[in-house]
């Protein structure tokens, strides 16, 4: 990092060209950004995130701020995704599919809704007291879930067959919605 840059960004804050220009990066004809490495935009007291991004080869980190939302959160993470520690309700924004752990614990969250669809390693929302189901819970994960203790494991098991279910279901019938997938399992 350019001294001078340091210096005036430590002063001031954040400041996106100079943020850009740090960081190597290509713009998509529809104005998002691609990033081959790590994205840190941790404790940086953000409502909203700074880009729209495309794709992040390596772990992206935006927690610790103040997001009420993650518009803008790449579609695809190489790497981890963590947007712990924030205002967020929804995970509506979170990428699609995420490389590492998936860390939304310590946010408002009311719903699962929005959840990455593959996640490759852990998967934690823990210390979100307003959450009151797994409806929405992601495809695939690869390794533990990090949950308040009123999910049983065997409440984290039926959510992972009710999705495979559903995603299993959407792959035979493209274009209908499954409304009460729940009523299968009932």
């Amino acid at each position: 990092m350019d001294p001078l840059a340091k210096i005036y960004s430590e002063s001031v804050g954040f400041i996106p060209h100079i943020w850009l220009h740090q960081h190597p990066h290509s713009v998509n004809p529809d104005g998002s950004i691609d990033i081959d490495g790590n994205v840190d935009l941790s404790s940086n007291r953000f409502t909203e995130l700074p880009f729209t991004f495309n794709k992040v080869g390596g772990n992206f980190d935006c927690s610790s701020n103040e997001l009420t939302s993650l518009k803008g959160a790449p579609k695809y993470v190489g790497g981890g995704f963590w947007c712990n520690f924030n205002s967020l309700t929804t995970l509506e924004g979170s990428p699609i599919t995420v490389g590492g752990i998936f860390d939304c614990s310590y946010n408002l969250l009311t719903t699962l809704k929005g959840a990455p669809q593959y996640i490759e390693r852990h998967f934690d929302f823990y210390g979100n007291s307003q959450l009151k189901t797994l409806d929405y819970f992601p495809k695939h994960t690869g390794g533990e879930v990090y949950r308040d203790s009123r999910f049983s494991n065997e409440a984290v098991k039926k959510a992972r067959e009710q999705a495979a279910v559903q995603d299993y279901i959407r792959t035979l019938s493209h274009d209908d919605e499954i409304e009460n997938i729940g009523d299968i399992f009932d």
